[in-house]
């Protein structure tokens, strides 16, 4: 076969094979074009124009930064372009801290560039920490230069029990750090209990290697009516994604509010510290703001009215539901201001604690230079309790010192102070005091001093009832009895039970020697209207003699001294040197003239010998010893003498048989 016939013969297979594929290339677009099918493959998909250069299915893509840190990209699909960018699908990225999952990122669609590190999620993505928490942004982009992951947007955040925004996330892997910008807000929900609590901050950040939340920027914490701010805080995990431990305030810390009953609550520390049990309970600790240098807590009680609580250090413990019990310490102060306290009343010791009845400050205890004041009234000691809303307390010494109490002009000191609900104060155990006259009463007197097993003092001062063998004094003047009740300020002395009082006499009334003891159920010294009235079994005793009679009353010259002596009901005397006798219905004694009057029906004197005198009116002068006895008109006087020696009566003479 020559040489064009075997071309002519090729040429022709060529024509029939070109022939039969446009043929073929026809009936493909027709079926294609039939409804109902589907359309041609697109054309590979352009970035600003630009065509790719490979695509791919299932892409996947490792980086490694050192032996601690690395992260894996994969995709259902991917485009790769000259410009080195790459275009996924069906994005998911893991980020690896210390051989461990620390981030996880899943996204629709993303972008990842090779040469230069970086990858953006498009879209609606999620971005996954352990332990349940998740945040969700419309984009993220990671530069691997930095090492770091940043939010396009705004992010919600979720975790067990809360969620909350922020305008911002960033993540730096490297020292696997989680921030958060730009009004962060998280809302907690308590588990069980209705409400929840919101936090405020304009900046958080997650150091997950210290399980350590840091909040620089300021903290502001709502829930429950109550608002807690703080120039910042950190908040110490159990673990990455554990369970809060610990959280610390940065000062100024404030806290405000209404407590449950609806009564407004506000506080103010230094730096504070809320730090959560191994049981489950939480215990506060608050040191004092620099100025004015206290830890303060004030409410208001609906019983009780304001209350206040201020401390150098401010500890408690209690339930995330309620507290239990809070403590000032170093140097402790509480007060009470309102229509149920007299003025304000203070308390200041080492330790003050309150102590709560569901979640309300119920009562207080303090120890450790304990000191109570209410209005003008003050006590010190070691030990104190007290019912905030009745006001009783307890007041116990602190070894080897005595409990004080006292007020304007009185002091005293005994082993118990009580003080019940009506404000009254009762001092037990061995109590001892001094009172002191006002300016009105004699400054420069002598102050006056006072014993009994118990004193009350009831509420609004100026008094105080002493019991069980009470005693008064005043250098050597003394007044005892079973119950004694003084009150200073009208400068009177009312006794009940076995009075006894005993004093001095004056050169003119007994010789320079002596004292006038007087005995009596009753007694009552009124200074100011100069008067001492004795009643019940009277008995009065001085070097002369003895006196009884029903009632006794001495009136007093400004001195405080006797002027006159008035004797009632079945008086009788006996005089000491002579054994003499007198009796009477009623007398009355002149100390200035040392004279004794007595009048009766009749008056009787009687010697020691036997010799008696009857008579309406009795003049004794004392100084003389001379006794005068004289009669009325109706009833004269009446005189029996027996003489010291008696003569034989004569007998008649015997007659002589």
């Amino acid at each position: 076969m020559t040489v064009w016939r075997i071309l002519l013969r090729r040429g022709s297979i060529v024509l029939l094979l070109a022939w039969m594929s446009g043929l073929a290339a026809v009936f493909i677009q027709r079926q294609l074009t039939k409804p109902g099918q589907e359309a041609a493959p697109p054309e590979p998909p352009t970035r600003n124009g630009e065509r790719p250069v490979r695509i791919q299915k299932g892409v996947e893509f490792n980086q490694t930064y050192g032996p601690d840190l690395s992260f894996r990209i994969a995709a259902s699909e991917g485009a790769e372009y000259e410009s080195g960018w790459a275009e996924l699908a069906g994005v998911q990225v893991t980020f690896y801290s210390e051989g461990q999952v620390s981030y996880g990122l899943t996204a629709e669609k993303g972008r990842f560039h090779v040469a230069r590190k970086e990858a953006r999620t498009v879209g609606e993505t999620l971005l996954s920490l352990r332990g349940g928490i998740a945040v969700r942004a419309g984009g993220f982009v990671y530069r691997g230069s930095e090492v770091q992951l940043e939010s396009e947007g705004p992010v919600a955040l979720a975790g067990p029990g809360w969620g909350g925004v922020a305008e911002r996330a960033w993540a730096q892997l490297r020292d696997d750090v989680l921030e958060l910008t730009g009004g962060v807000s998280i809302g907690l929900r308590r588990e069980g209990k209705a409400g929840s609590f919101v936090l405020l901050t304009p900046r958080l950040r997650y150091e997950r290697k210290r399980a350590l939340v840091v909040l620089p920027d300021g903290l502001e914490i709502l829930g429950e009516g109550m608002v807690a701010r703080a120039a910042g805080a950190r908040l110490q995990l159990a673990g990455e994604e554990g369970e809060p431990k610990r959280l610390d305030l940065v000062p100024p810390v404030r806290v405000s509010g209404r407590l449950p009953d609806g009564g407004p609550v506000e506080g103010e520390a230094g730096e504070t510290s809320l730090e959560r049990l191994e049981d489950g309970r939480l215990r506060l600790a608050a040191s004092a703001m620099p100025t004015p240098g206290w830890v303060r807590v004030r409410w208001l009680d609906e019983v009780s009215g304001w209350q206040e609580l201020a401390a150098w250090r401010l500890v408690g413990e209690g339930t995330p539901q309620a507290w239990e019990w809070l403590e000032g310490q170093g140097q402790a102060c509480g007060f009470q201001v309102g229509a149920a306290v007299d003025g304000t009343r203070r308390i200041e010791a080492e330790r003050l604690r309150l102590v709560f009845d569901a979640g309300r400050p119920a009562s207080a205890v303090a120890a450790g230079k304990v000191q109570v004041e209410a209005g003008s009234r003050w006590a010190r000691g070691g030990n104190l309790e007290v019912a905030l809303a009745t006001r009783a307390f307890t007041l116990l010494p602190q070894a080897p010192q005595r409990v004080t109490v006292g007020e304007a002009g009185l002091e005293a000191w005994c082993d118990r102070l009580e003080g019940r609900p009506d404000g009254t104060v009762v001092a037990t155990g061995k109590v001892g005091g001094i009172l002191r006259r006002g300016p009105n009463n004699g400054a420069d007197e002598t102050p006056t001093r006072f014993a009994a097993g118990a004193a009350e003092l009831p509420p609004g001062g100026g008094q105080v009832t002493l019991t069980g063998d009470a005693r008064v004094w005043q250098e050597d003047r003394l007044v005892r009895a079973d119950r004694l009740h003084y009150e200073p300020s009208r400068d009177e002395v009312t006794g009940e039970g076995a009075v006894l009082t005993r004093a001095p006499l004056s050169p003119r009334e007994g010789a320079g020697a002596g004292e006038l003891v007087v005995r009596a159920r009753r007694l009552q010294y009124r200074r100011s209207a100069g008067q001492m009235l004795y009643e019940g079994e009277v008995e009065v005793e001085d070097p002369r003699g003895r006196a009884r009679c029903g009632r006794l009353v001495v009136a007093l010259d400004q001195e405080g001294k006797a002027r006159t002596v008035e004797l009632e009901g079945g008086v009788g005397v006996t005089e000491t040197s002579t054994g003499r006798a007198l009796s009477g219905q009623r007398g009355r004694v002149d100390v200035a003239a040392d004279l004794l009057e007595m009048w009766g029906a009749p008056v009787v004197v009687r010697e020691a010998n036997g010799n008696q005198i009857k008579g309406d009116r009795l003049v004794w002068r004392r100084q003389t010893g001379t006794v005068v006895v004289t009669g009325g008109e109706e009833s004269p006087s009446e005189t029996l003498y027996h003489p010291a020696d008696r003569t034989a009566s004569p007998t008649p003479a015997r007659r002589q048989p």
